[in-house]
């Protein structure tokens, strides 16, 4: 049975879209961004694992943390090396509320 996110508001695809490319240095942080887009998509888990080179297991443990926690999910990715939260868009600490 496939396993995606829940459907997104169009708040939550903008704030991903804008933060990963704010964060398109830190390619951890960026896959974990396009997993929740890709799944959005209607993409298998599977293939989302084979297209991002990462573990089926780990994709869906970002689906059901976005699924649970929504766009908070990422606080901790957004605040750890290499990218400090400063270089965030201006708006960037009110875009995840």
């Amino acid at each position: 049975m496939a396993f995606f996110v829940r459907p997104l508001t169009q708040h939550e695809e903008r704030v991903i879209r804008e933060l990963s490319e704010s964060y398109r240095n830190d390619p951890a942080v960026v896959k974990r961004f396009q997993i929740v887009l890709l799944s959005h998509r209607r993409m298998k888990s599977g293939e989302i694992a084979r297209q991002l080179q990462i573990t089926p297991s780990t994709i869906v443990h970002w689906i059901k943390r976005f699924n649970q926690l929504g766009l908070s999910c990422f606080e901790q990715s957004l605040s750890r090396e290499p990218t400090p939260f400063a270089a965030l868009p201006d708006e960037a600490p009110t875009l995840l509320n």
